[in-house]
């Protein structure tokens, strides 16, 4: 039916295989093997889906995804030891942080609801060991007391205001330790301004009614004795919680809670992302009752746990759409469905390949391998289409597939070939760069396009020998047909010339191109965690020094730099001590008898005094809890109880006094005896 393809077919095969003992020596052997291929197609496939089904079996059950910002670069790069012994040293950097935000940023919230807010978020985080190592949600005060330390790790801007307000305590103490009756009833008869009384004079009925009424319950601060920290809190950081100012909106404030959760090193991106999954729903869910804040959670494992996520799943649509695009840019320029659809198969085979070869070489992918699926998308399929437009050249003159295949690979493959392992080079070469995350993309990359081409080289033409396409033969005139004249001196140089203005026409573009070196600019913007960090300040250099001349030397250095908004070290211990030491003068000398205690005899004049004071107060909530402690007193069943409970606590308040003035004359900054909350922010041990 085409004797004369046929001959001719005969005839050219026979030409191309002498022509082909003057090849070089790679393109003789390669065209050897791919009229292998051509000849065992059945075979070819066969093997080729056994090296796919393990390279995927591998991949699936050994590679991983790592969205580690500190994965991307190499330990051997000395600021980079630097930065993983700083995170060795203060876990705190590499915490998740829950952030507290008033929704209505011109009307806060009063303490009492921030602090149950922190209460009850890091009640149910402590309550979720399998999640969370650990959770930081306040400096306790009272221990911070103890050490006499308070005052030295006030914020300098609030030291004077601090100082001024516990030397005031001072008056308090002078009328609670006159001579003569118990302090209690001094206390009682006092002349106070009502107005800054009242709150105080309810607290302090408030704690010796429930003394009495409990009598089995030990005297503590904050229940029987009023807490004159917590009395006197204006902010969640007066009470030792951490605040901080919203860098996009200084005007808003931001309660913090450090949480470390637990380490997952499973290599199941869903089982290591889940304990950041459990404290956002934990996190959620302890918020809905406060309607008035706002609670969002953040740092580097929530954001690299939403990367994951996110770079799963976008990942996955930009591949999908990708395949999709040049599937049907593949189908419009070969007018085939065949053709694009066997070339779709040689590059999901390819990319197959590429990811056993992945796991073998890397073991991981990171936030910039994870392209590498994309690019052999692109460039992978470069050199199949290479393959196709000859093939449907060939096919269209020729019968039999050796002699199709073997001119498809003599005009193709030398500059295909050269392509592949061009591109294949200039991505490999990454791995001598300690950017370890371009490494790894290299070397992915690298072994995926010469396995792309491997792919075009036995898949494509064992397909297509199996199953050829249905393609218009060319007529014997078309196949005959002579060339036409050259093209013009001119019309050859037009195109490089039009390339040549473009390219000059785009040079000022191309200089405002700017290098970027946050990694969080990597990170997807519209993700909650990655939005909220950007409200908390961070830091862009650290000094560690064992030596207090070192640190003050590097504080000396930028402490007038434009560039430095903020600073802290343990330095500010020191200079808050030097501030103290220097206004010793003005701290009162207070002498501490031992307050005068109550006689049962004495109860009902306190309670008469009770009254008189509710009266003076007038209605509200201090007149009744002095009512109630007037009613309470004089019907009590044991009046030597209720002296001996009303002493014990006027004892535990006048230690209160005492340790307060106490924090007006420090001696040293001694660290050892610091909170760890605090301790560990400054020191390493």
């Amino acid at each position: 039916p085409r004797p004369d393809i046929v001959t001719s077919g005969r005839e050219m095969a026979f030409h191309g295989i002498t022509r082909s003992v003057a090849m070089r020596f790679v393109q003789r052997r390669l065209l050897k093997a791919v009229l292998g291929v051509v000849a065992r197609p059945r075979l070819t496939l066969l093997i080729a889906g056994i090296f796919l089904a393990a390279g995927i079996s591998l991949a699936w059950c050994r590679l991983t995804l790592s969205t580690d910002q500190d994965k991307l670069f190499s330990p051997k790069a000395a600021f980079f030891q630097s930065w993983l012994e700083f995170n060795r040293k203060y876990p705190e950097n590499q915490a998740l942080y829950v952030l507290v935000e008033a929704k209505d940023s011109a009307h806060p919230p009063p303490v009492d609801r921030w602090v149950a807010l922190a209460e009850a978020l890091t009640a149910r985080l402590q309550a979720m060991p399998h999640v969370v190592n650990y959770v930081d949600s306040r400096v306790p005060l009272h221990r911070l007391a103890d050490s006499g330390q308070a005052l030295l790790f006030d914020p300098a801007a609030d030291l004077n205001d601090d100082f001024h307000a516990a030397a005031q305590v001072g008056l308090l103490v002078n009328l609670w330790n006159a001579p003569g009756a118990s302090p209690i009833e001094q206390i009682l008869n006092f002349q106070f301004p009502i107005g800054p009384f009242a709150l105080f004079a309810q607290r302090l009925a408030g704690g010796w009614n429930d003394a009495l009424i409990h009598p089995d319950q030990p005297i503590t601060l904050g229940k029987q004795v009023p807490d004159l920290i917590e009395l006197n809190a204006k902010s969640p950081a007066d009470l030792g919680y951490y605040m901080e100012s919203d860098q996009t909106d200084p005007r808003r404030q931001i309660l913090l809670i450090r949480v470390y959760p637990a380490q997952n090193t499973s290599a199941s991106l869903a089982a290591r992302a889940a304990p950041v999954e459990a404290i956002k729903q934990a996190c959620a869910e302890e918020g809905q009752p406060f309607a008035e804040f706002t609670v969002g959670v953040t740092g580097r494992p929530a954001i690299e746990a939403d990367e994951m996520r996110i770079a799963d799943q976008d990942s996955d649509r930009a591949e999908t759409l990708a395949v999709i695009v040049v599937f049907a840019g593949l189908v419009f320029m070969l007018r085939s469905v065949w053709l694009a659809l066997a070339a779709e198969i040689c590059l999901g085979v390819g990319i197959g390949w590429t990811f056993g070869w992945a796991t073998l070489c890397v073991g991981q992918l990171n936030l910039l391998s994870i392209v590498f699926i994309i690019a052999l998308i692109g460039i992978g399929m470069d050199y199949l289409v290479q393959l196709l437009m000859r093939y449907r050249v060939e096919a269209r003159r020729y019968v039999r597939p050796a002699a199709v295949w073997a001119r498809v690979f003599r005009y193709v493959s030398p500059p295909t070939t050269t392509a592949c392992l061009g591109a294949a080079g200039a991505f490999f070469v990454s791995v001598f760069t300690d950017f370890r995350g371009a490494a790894e993309l290299g070397i992915i990359a690298s072994g995926g396009l010469v396995l792309c081409l491997l792919s075009g080289y036995t898949v494509l033409p064992a397909l297509l020998v199996i199953f050829p396409p249905k393609l218009k033969v060319y007529s014997p005139a078309a196949r005959y047909k002579k060339p036409g004249p050259p093209r013009s001196a001119a019309r050859r140089i037009a195109l490089p010339i039009i390339w040549i203005a473009l390219l000059l026409a785009g040079i000022p573009w191309a200089m405002r191109t700017r290098f970027n070196s946050s990694l969080l600019d990597l990170q997807a913007p519209h993700l909650p965690s990655v939005a909220l960090v950007s409200k908390l300040q961070t830091w862009s250099a650290v000094v560690l020094a064992n030596d207090l001349a070192i640190l003050r030397q590097a504080q000396n250095a930028v402490a007038d730099s434009p560039l430095v908004a903020s600073r802290q070290s343990i330095l500010d211990a020191y200079d808050n001590l030097q501030w103290l030491q220097a206004r010793q003068g003005e701290v009162p000398k207070i002498p501490w008898p031992p307050p005068t205690p109550v006689a049962p005899v004495d109860l009902p004049r306190i309670a008469d005094k009770a009254n008189a004071l509710a009266r003076r107060v007038g209605p509200g909530d201090a007149a009744d809890a002095l009512t109630r402690f007037a009613r309470t007193l004089a019907q009590t069943p044991d009046p030597e109880l209720a002296a001996r409970r009303l002493s014990d606590c006027q004892k535990l308040f006048t230690d209160e006094l005492r340790q307060m003035l106490a924090q007006l004359s420090p001696h040293e900054v001694n660290l050892a005896a610091l909170p760890s909350e605090l301790r560990d922010h400054f020191v390493y041990e």
